[in-house]
């Protein structure tokens, strides 16, 4: 559900329940947080939350498939399988950890403790199909695709659940340039 097509008040709605949601899974596994709890979390009525979502899980599954479009949307503006992939890189990470700032809050919990880990297969398999696909015609071994693609987001995978660790201190400038790096380069 892209936001240019929601009124201002659906907007809103959806906000403070992702913020609720996201606030409620840095604590609690999903199937522990009621809709109650959520919102009492977002400050809004048990019945405006039923006018949109039938449970917790169908908000987990909205926000999930709306990110994964976004990741997806981004991906394909920002990655030309006729450029050269080591030019790419910085741009694509680059428009990836800005998108990742602007969604710490989920970021945060989809990736912590308490995370759903089908959110981060479904997004493994959509950078995977992303990755392989980018890397096939410069590498020199194709069928080592899907192991480069394996590599590539548990690496980044690994980065980005230290920036959360830290604070989000270092801006996403810095951190496409040093995800970049040893992408790049290795360690």
């Amino acid at each position: 559900m892209k936001d240019e097509h929601l009124d201002r008040r659906t907007k809103k709605t959806r906000r403070l329940l992702w913020e609720g949601l996201a606030k409620l899974m840095l604590k609690h596994d999903i199937n522990e947080i009621t809709v109650k709890d959520l919102t009492e979390a977002a400050d809004i009525n048990r019945s405006t939350f039923y006018i949109h979502y039938k449970d917790i899980y169908d908000l987990l599954a909205s926000i999930e498939a709306e990110l994964l479009e976004e990741f997806d949307e981004l991906l394909s503006c920002n990655m030309d399988s006729s450029a050269d992939v080591h030019s790419q890189i910085l741009p694509v990470l680059t428009a990836l950890y800005h998108r990742l700032y602007e969604h710490k809050g989920l970021v945060s919990a989809f990736l912590g403790p308490h995370g759903d880990v089908s959110f981060i297969y479904s997004l493994q398999e959509l950078l995977s199909s992303k990755i392989t696909a980018w890397w096939t015609e410069d590498s020199p071994d194709p069928s080592l695709s899907p192991f480069y693609s394996a590599f590539c987001f548990s690496g980044c995978i690994g980065i980005i659940k230290e920036w959360i660790k830290t604070g989000y201190k270092k801006k996403p400038d810095e951190m496409a340039e040093i995800t970049a790096k040893m992408l790049i380069n290795g360690i």
